[in-house]
């Protein structure tokens, strides 16, 4: 059964009045297509649920700023893409962070060789109660 663009412009009408049948009904209608847009673009099934699942709740939570201009899937999967992005840009700051902190401890954990200036100091002490004795 093909659905037209009036039967989800109603639905989506629907969900803007609080109907938690259209949400059932968007939901059911789109989660294939958000799911199978990510799984593509992360290539992990976990990852793509999660995202897929972010989508749906902030497209409701917003679900008022949506104009029915737009074709509704082109509208979820703007907001998905948008969530993926963002996840994937945290994702390599955290490890371009921990890499920056992995670097940091390796530098600190790398021993000096040089003298500490009191090592020096007891060098020259030394060595000048060595030459007074000789």
């Amino acid at each position: 059964m093909e659905i037209d663009k009036t039967d989800i412009d109603i639905q989506v009408a629907n969900a803007k009045l609080g109907k938690q049948s259209a949400y059932n009904f968007l939901l059911d209608r789109y989660w294939n297509q958000v799911y199978g847009f990510q799984i593509k673009r992360v290539g992990n099934e976990f990852e793509a649920e999660d995202i897929t699942i972010e989508t749906f709740a902030k497209a409701f939570d917003k679900i008022h700023s949506y104009k029915e201009t737009y074709v509704f899937s082109t509208w979820l999967i703007a907001i998905s893409k948008n969530i993926q992005i963002d996840k994937t840009r945290k994702k390599n700051a955290t490890l371009h962070t921990q890499a920056n902190s992995a670097s940091d401890a390796q530098l600190k954990s790398v021993p000096d060789a040089n003298p500490t200036p009191e090592d020096v100091l007891i060098t020259k002490q030394n060595l000048t109660h060595i030459a007074a004795r000789h």
